[in-house]
C-alpha cells in the first residue's frame, strides 16, 4: 500500500464533520490508486505561494477549497487562466473571504475531449460506475452508459463504445482519437476504488475528465462520504 492510501482512513475522518471530501484530498486519494489527475498545489498560507507555484507551469486555474461550498463556479470561487504569479495572489485575496476558506487548489490548465465519469451506492445493486461525454451529451441528452463496479478495461471499453458519442472518441471534424485503452485502464481501477470504500463513500463524481490521444486527466473530483 502506497503513502497516499495508507492517508485515506485518517483524511475520511477529516472529512466526516461535512459530509464531503475537500477537492484536494479527493485528487489525492484517486491517485493513490494510479488515477491521474491534474497537477496542482492546495495553497493554505499566503506566504507560500510563491514556493508553491514553483512546481506548477502557466497557465492554470484558482478554485476556491471550502467543505461549504461545492459548486465553486456558482460561487465565483473558480478563476481560469491565470498566467502570473500576481494573479495567484489576487485569486487568493478573493477566495479568503468565502466562507470556511481553507486555501486554494491551483492547478495546470488540460484541454482534451471533456467526459463524465463517476460512481454512487445504489440501495440494491450497490456501487456503480456511470460514464459519458460530457458538455452538452450529458446535460442535454443524457449520453450515459451504467455499469455494476467493479468492471474490467474490456467492460469499461464496451461502455464507452455503446454512448451515443462514441464516435467522439475515435477523432471526430479533425480532433485526434482518444487512447481508449489508457481511458478503460483508467476506468478499470476507479472502479476499484468505488468498490473498495463502499462503505465510507456515497458517490464519486469526477467532471470534467479531459481525455485526448496521450493522457486522461481527472480535472475536478467531488466525494461525498456516507451519513452515519
Amino acid at each position: 500500500m502506497n503513502q497516499a492510501a495508507m492517508q485515506i482512513p485518517e483524511m475520511i475522518r477529516r472529512s466526516k464533520p461535512f459530509g464531503w471530501i475537500l477537492e484536494p484530498e479527493a485528487k489525492k486519494l484517486l491517485q493513490s490508486h494510479s488515477i491521474p489527475t491534474t497537477n496542482f498545489v492546495w495553497i493554505k498560507e499566503r506566504e507560500s505561494i510563491t514556493e508553491s507555484m514553483a512546481t506548477l507551469t502557466y497557465p492554470v486555474v484558482c478554485k476556491v477549497v471550502s467543505p461549504l461550498i461545492l459548486h465553486k463556479t456558482e460561487a465565483n470561487g473558480v478563476i481560469v487562466g491565470i498566467s502570473d504569479e500576481n494573479s495567484v495572489f489576487e485569486a487568493f485575496d478573493r477566495f479568503s473571504v468565502l466562507d470556511r476558506f481553507q486555501g486554494i487548489l491551483v492547478e495546470e490548465m488540460v484541454e482534451g475531449l471533456e467526459l463524465i465519469i463517476g460512481s454512487k451506492n445504489d440501495a440494491q445493486f450497490g456501487p456503480v460506475v456511470l460514464v459519458g461525454i460530457g458538455g452538452i451529451s450529458v446535460e442535454v441528452y443524457e449520453d450515459i452508459a451504467i455499469r455494476l463496479a467493479p468492471i474490467s478495461a474490456k467492460e469499461a471499453a464496451d461502455a464507452l463504445k455503446s454512448l451515443k458519442g462514441a464516435e467522439l472518441l475515435s477523432g471526430f471534424r479533425g480532433r485526434p482519437a482518444v487512447d481508449l485503452e489508457q481511458l478503460s485502464t483508467m476506468i478499470e481501477r476507479f472502479s476499484r476504488l468505488a468498490y473498495e470504500l463502499k462503505d465510507e463513500i456515497e458517490s464519486i463524481d469526477c467532471n470534467p475528465v479531459f481525455a485526448d490521444a496521450n493522457h486522461v486527466t481527472v480535472a475536478d473530483a467531488r466525494m461525498l462520504l456516507k451519513g452515519d
